[in-house]
Parts: C-alpha cells; sequence; structure tokens
C-alpha cells in the first residue's frame, strides 16, 4: 500500500478549515436583497461575495480583481467595514497566488494606519500577518499575530471574526505540536459561534474539535464532533463544508480500523461534490472512496472508479480534478503490485501540479514518487526526488515539508 495514501484522505477537510477567505459573503449578500440599501452598497456587497468564491475556488487572480472593484467602492462610501474586509479578502487572493511577502507588506502598511485608531481594523491586518506567517511555517509568530487580532476583534465587538482568528489560532498550534493550546482555542471558538447562533462557524469549531480529538488518538470524540460538524452544515445548507465534514469523517473511520464506513461517507462526499458540480472538492472526495475501496480489499473496483473519474476529469479540462485521480491510480497500482504503472501515474501527477504552478502539491506529490522508487528498490532515484521536494519545501519555507523530504 502507498504510504501517503492515507495521510491525503481528509487533506481537503483540513485545507477547507484554513481556507483563504472569513467565510463573510453570506452577510454581504443580504445586501443584495435589503430594499433599502443603495445601488453602490449593492454592487460592493456583490463585488465581495463574487471574489470570496473566486478565493475559496483557488483563483486568487481573478478574486483579487474583484476584491479590488470591492474595495474601491466601499471607500469611495467610506464604509469602513466594508474596506477592512475587502482588503483582507484582497490579501488573501494575494496569498492564493503564492505573493506572500507581498500580501504581508500591504497589511502591514494598512496595519500602520490602523493603528491606535480603528480596532477591527488594526484586528484585520494582524490577522492577514499571521495568516502569511503560517504560511511560511512560522506558527509561533502567525500566533501572536492571531492571539493580538482575536483580542482586538472581541474588543471591537465583532465575534464572527474573533472566532475566525481563534480557528486560525487552533491551527497554527497544531503546527507547533500544542495540542492543549489547540483544543483550548477550537472550544474557544465553539462557544463564541454558538452565542452568535452561526451555524457555519459552529460547524467549523466542531471539526477543529474533532481534529485535535484524533491527535489525541480519542477517535470517539473525534467522530463525535465531526458528526455534529456535519449537522450544522446541513443546517446552514453549506454544501462544501458538508464535504469537508464527511472526508474527515473518512479519516477517522480508516484510523478506527472501519473500512466500510469510510467508504459510505466517502461515497457521500463524492456525490455531493457532483452534485454540486464543486469540481475543486472533486478530486479529493475521489481518492478518499478509491483509498477506502482499496482497505477494503477492493482494487478491481477501486481500478476501475479511478479510470473513469480521470477520462471524466480530462474531458472537462479538471487539471486539479485529473491530478486527484493519477493520484488516486497511483494507490491502486501500488497495491496491487505494480510499482511501474504507479511510479507513471505518480510521476504524471507531479506533472500536472508543476503545470498549474502549485509547489505544495507538486512536493506533496514528489514525495509520493519517492517513496514508490525505495518500494522498487531504486534508492538513488527516490534520493533525487525526495531532494526536489525537500528543495521546493524551502522555498515555500515549509519546515515540515523539509523534514518530510
Amino acid at each position: 500500500m502507498l504510504a501517503s495514501g492515507e495521510q491525503r484522505v481528509g487533506e481537503d477537510a483540513r485545507s477547507a478549515l484554513v481556507s483563504d477567505a472569513d467565510d463573510l459573503a453570506s452577510q454581504y449578500s443580504a445586501a443584495l436583497d435589503d430594499s433599502s440599501a443603495d445601488s453602490k452598497t449593492k454592487q460592493a456587497s456583490l463585488m465581495f461575495s463574487v471574489a470570496e468564491e473566486y478565493v475559496l475556488d483557488g483563483d486568487g487572480e481573478e478574486g483579487s480583481n474583484r476584491a479590488m472593484e470591492a474595495l474601491t467602492l466601499f471607500r469611495e462610501m467610506n464604509d469602513k467595514q466594508g474596506e477592512q474586509d475587502s482588503l483582507r479578502l484582497l490579501h488573501s487572493a494575494y496569498r492564493a497566488q503564492g505573493k506572500l511577502d507581498y500580501a504581508a507588506e500591504q497589511a502591514s502598511a494598512e496595519l500602520a494606519k490602523f493603528k491606535g485608531k480603528d480596532q477591527r481594523g488594526e484586528a484585520s491586518m494582524l490577522f492577514t500577518i499571521g495568516d502569511v506567517a503560517l504560511a511560511k511555517s512560522q506558527p509561533g509568530e502567525a500566533i501572536k499575530s492571531f492571539q493580538e487580532a482575536t483580542d482586538l476583534f472581541k474588543k471591537a465587538g465583532d465575534k464572527k471574526m474573533a472566532v475566525n482568528a481563534l480557528l486560525a489560532s487552533a491551527g497554527a498550534s497544531l503546527k507547533k505540536y500544542d495540542l492543549e493550546e489547540a483544543t483550548s482555542n477550537a472550544k474557544a471558538a465553539l462557544g463564541l459561534a454558538e452565542d452568535l447562533g452561526d451555524k457555519t462557524a459552529q460547524g467549523k469549531s466542531q471539526l477543529w474539535c474533532a481534529i485535535c480529538s484524533m491527535e489525541d488518538g480519542s477517535l470517539s470524540d473525534a467522530l463525535a464532533s465531526a458528526s455534529k460538524a456535519l449537522g450544522l452544515f446541513k443546517e446552514a445548507e453549506n454544501e462544501k463544508m458538508e464535504i469537508a465534514a464527511l472526508e474527515l469523517m473518512v479519516d477517522v473511520y480508516l484510523t478506527k480500523g472501519l473500512p466500510r464506513k469510510a467508504l459510505h461517507a466517502a461515497e457521500q462526499a463524492l456525490a455531493l461534490c457532483r452534485k454540486i458540480e464543486y469540481g475543486r472538492g472533486e478530486g479529493g472526495a475521489l481518492h478518499a472512496v478509491v483509498y477506502t475501496m482499496l482497505e477494503k480489499g477492493e482494487a478491481k473496483k477501486a481500478l476501475k472508479l479511478g479510470q473513469k473519474a480521470l477520462d471524466a476529469f480530462q474531458k472537462t479540462g479538471n487539471k486539479a480534478g485529473e491530478a486527484a485521480a493519477r493520484c488516486a491510480l497511483a494507490s491502486v497500482y501500488a497495491a496491487r503490485h505494480q510499482p511501474a504503472e504507479a511510479i507513471k501515474e505518480a510521476t504524471r501527477e507531479v506533472q500536472i501540479w508543476k503545470d498549474i504552478g502549485d509547489k505544495r502539491k507538486t512536493a506533496s506529490a514528489l514525495l509520493t514518487v519517492s517513496a514508490l522508487n525505495v518500494d522498487c528498490g531504486q534508492p538513488d532515484a527516490a534520493f533525487a526526488v525526495a531532494k526536489q521536494a525537500g528543495d521546493l519545501s524551502k522555498d515555500l519555507q515549509d519546515k515540515k515539508g523539509q523534514g518530510a523530504a
């Protein structure tokens, strides 16, 4: 069995929790149905909502264009909150494009303007600076910024953003292997989210609680929290986060040694992706289904599903989906003791991520190729590929990736 396969199951769930947006689109979309809102407010709110959707789908370039339009309109109206949220979204779009230093520079410049004058604005920029530090694998620096941001959001009376900052702190604390602090932040976020009555925020908090429980080895608690999260996302009609909850449940079930239940949850996630035409999430859901089939000893079915999905992704031009399908097929071939075919698919996955320009996923895929070369008794090739992964991780300032390489 491919060593990295299980590590990738549930990866999309964790990615959804550290997404490059604050989940404020629904708040701004409400203005579109408000008869008292003027046309410029509606236009700015629409641009913000569209920008957030682009950023969540990984399109940083289009997201930055729309966020800049929203920012300009909010500034023309002297809408301070709209300006601050648009600035954060703009900086998030820059991060999605890999422009980490530029995002930090812009946030620092805005921070100087807000400091001592506007607590919420100051908090928003500190939050961005923390996001950049975390993306650079500097969790200690990130936590400092997140904690300052949380305190300022609370003072400014913005519980929604305080929840977001607390959850970011939870993620950063896990990066530092500080499970106690991560759990404390996740529970604090859950309490605030419950005060707000925000179902999506409650669901995200429950998912972080589930992840913390998994790290602690408390699998029953993890499953309970993930199940609660799924119910909350259903109430909120947030189908993308439903998928994230299901994929985390797959991870828990596999860890508990329950592949049949894992497969059921994975198939639900894949069906939901296809129902809402969520191309970005479908690849991860497919990988979860294929991997759980392999755990059940159903390699033939897994191969058929992977090949069928690959054909579909190629026809629609979904490159990220194609990469995920090739990763899944690499796992299948490895399980079927066909190492040459496994390496071929994994190498193709690497090339796709290179073409897309996603260095982080390229590095992850290179590690898969390296592991497969080890299995094939080709240590020199394995070392060379692992070095490539390490160099990429170094460029990304990803210390965990460097350690894995």
